[in-house]
């Protein structure tokens, strides 16, 4: 059964008051399996499972396609080959891992001696892909060399082919470095478990057999793998429901293929019924009639689309307000901000959304120098406080201390320009070990004044060196030998609380590192780089929920923003 949901008609609560009726009708919550593509989504469903039924809640299987998967290759390891329980690699530890191999591949098309790691990371993001619809190296090879015959004379669709017979073969290369390794990265946990299944139709009988009913909610974002996935535990889709609506896929760029719901009932469980529900309780009568105008015309989906709205008109029109330029369009939206606060709409009922992080922070910077409060992280690593620190972590790392031109400008450690550069000029040629040039500052030509800012650096990093702990030695620096904790937590500004979540999320980052070889914060600002170099820093970006209660107008993009609700957009 699959069920069309369109944006506020309740898809996850519907499939909540699902999973109810079955429990009531006597189903062992054990035999149920719940199934969701995001982390976000699987988290919200548990937490409203759990609030309907607490007793049963718990022994339901409930996750996302990639947890399930992950929980089948510990379950089954040895029918996957692995020798043990395998470890998970995040990308950029499978960019350490290429990074290494790279100067032996003898790469034509892929090869970037200034920076290897952009190139391998649009190679890792053509794997992942590859893996999204379970094929494997050789096939992406067989592929490569169909695209080579089929390119003929066209220059640009034969050197295409030639790139991705490239692919193909670090493919291979990065498959193999992982087998060595006992590792496996984010791609295999559905793939893996897809190509064990399909060429063991025994072991997909008894892991079927397990299940009852298995309910997916969010359907529009699965991959095809997880699609294949669902067909081998439950081939022909009885006992499967299904719900989500393919014009809200905001997914693709991570492998989501909407068209599964338009495939739902016509090839992959053929005979499937279907539903649709048509009342929206989350937005007002004006809102929801634009959705529907705009929806009838939208290419992903098919059939009716238009709404109700449960809470009815509200009385205030969508506008449209044009502007001739990008540079007036930060004012007319501080004028539409007082307009609303002004007619009772608090600051923390508003959002400005965008399709991109980069243009928000440039809206944010504008509307803090006009004096409206916003919430926005943006890229953690881009943010001053936050550089802030890791430049203070560089200087036990750096031999010619180039952090210093950052942390010359933070309160108490305080220089001169001047200053800064006499002592990186002091540095040039000689090969000191990091921080020798701390201890010997007395000889250095600067100022009294930088004297007394090199003395305060020199407490605040007393005892510390390159393989202080990075979490340790931060926590140690914010809360007892600076002052930046104190001032955070004495500050009543929006702008200010900003700078202590970030903080925040930094440091939970640098609990959760995973283990490896070199020394401690070297290895921590290497991470840092080719993480903010491959863009995998999203989920960084994500406020805490301790931070919803402050009154300022929400920042964020059209995909942060899916599910939530406001006053005013």
């Amino acid at each position: 059964y699959i069920l069309e949901a369109g944006p506020g008609t309740g898809k996850t609560q519907t499939l909540t008051a699902r999973v109810v009726q079955l429990i009531d009708e006597g189903v062992d919550p054990r035999r149920l399996l719940v199934l969701t593509y995001s982390n976000k989504a699987a988290g919200e469903m548990a937490e409203r499972i759990a609030k309907k039924r607490p007793e049963q809640a718990s022994a339901i299987w409930t996750g996302t396609f990639h947890a399930f998967g992950l929980d089948l290759i510990r379950r089954l390891g040895p029918e996957f080959m692995l020798r043990r329980e395998p470890r998970l690699m995040d990308r950029v530890e499978a960019v350490e891992l290429l990074e290494v191999e790279f100067p032996r591949l003898a790469l034509e098309h892929y090869l970037d001696l200034y920076d290897p790691t952009r190139l391998i990371g649009d190679i890792l993001a053509a794997i992942s892909r590859a893996k999204d619809e379970v094929v494997g190296p050789e096939e992406y090879a067989l592929r490569a060399e169909e695209m080579r015959m089929a390119a003929g004379a066209n220059e640009p669709r034969r050197t295409n082919a030639l790139k991705a017979a490239e692919v193909a073969r670090i493919y291979g290369v990065y498959e193999r470095l992982k087998r060595e390794r006992n590792a496996i990265d984010f791609g295999d946990l559905v793939s893996l478990p897809v190509e064990l299944l399909e060429s063991r139709p025994d072991i997909a009988a008894q892991l079927g057999q397990l299940y009852d009913h298995v309910l997916v909610d969010e359907y529009q974002d699965v991959n095809r793998a997880s699609v294949r996935l669902l067909k081998a535990l439950c081939p022909t889709g009885e006992n499967l429901w299904v719900v989500g609506d393919a014009r809200q896929s905001i997914y693709r760029f991570r492998g989501a293929s909407p068209i599964s719901m338009a495939t739902f009932a016509s090839q992959d469980f053929p005979g499937a019924t279907a539903g649709r529900l048509e009342v929206n309780y989350r937005s007002v009568e004006e809102i929801v009639n634009a959705y529907s105008a705009f929806a009838e015309r939208m290419t992903a989906g098919d059939g009716d689309a238009a709404l109700q709205s449960e809470r009815g008109p509200a009385g205030l029109p969508i506008e449209l307000r044009l502007r001739a330029s990008k540079d007036e369009q930060p004012i007319a939206i501080a004028d539409g901000i007082d307009e609303m606060l002004r007619s009772g709409i608090a600051y923390r009922d508003q959002a400005v959304l965008c399709t991109g992080n980069e243009r928000l922070g440039e809206i944010a910077r504008d509307l803090e120098r006009m004096g409206i409060p916003v919430l926005f992280l943006g890229s953690l690593f881009e943010r001053g406080e936050v550089k802030d620190l890791l430049s203070v972590l560089s200087l036990l790392a750096d031999r010619r201390a180039m952090g210093l031109v950052r942390t010359s400008c933070m309160p108490g450690l305080e220089m001169t320009l001047g200053d800064v550069g006499a002592v990186l000029e002091s540095l040039r040629g000689e090969e000191r070990e990091p921080l020798e040039w701390l201890e010997a500052r007395q000889t250095l030509p600067i100022s009294p004044e930088g004297h007394v800012a090199l003395d305060g650096l020199a407490a605040v990093l007393d005892g510390l060196d390159v393989d202080s702990p990075p979490w340790r030695t931060l926590a140690m620096i914010v809360l007892d030998r600076t002052r930046i904790a104190a001032r955070i937590g004495q500050a009543s500004s929006v702008a200010e609380r900003s700078q202590g979540i970030a903080i925040w999320q930094l440091m939970n980052f640098l609990r959760v590192q995973p283990r490896a070889q070199g020394r401690a914060v070297p290895r921590l600002l290497d991470r840092v780089r080719r993480l903010v170099a491959i863009g995998d820093d999203r989920d960084l970006r994500q406020l805490p929920a301790a931070a919803q209660g402050l009154d300022a107008v929400r920042l964020m993009t059209i995909h942060g923003a899916k599910g939530l609700e406001f006053d005013c957009v």
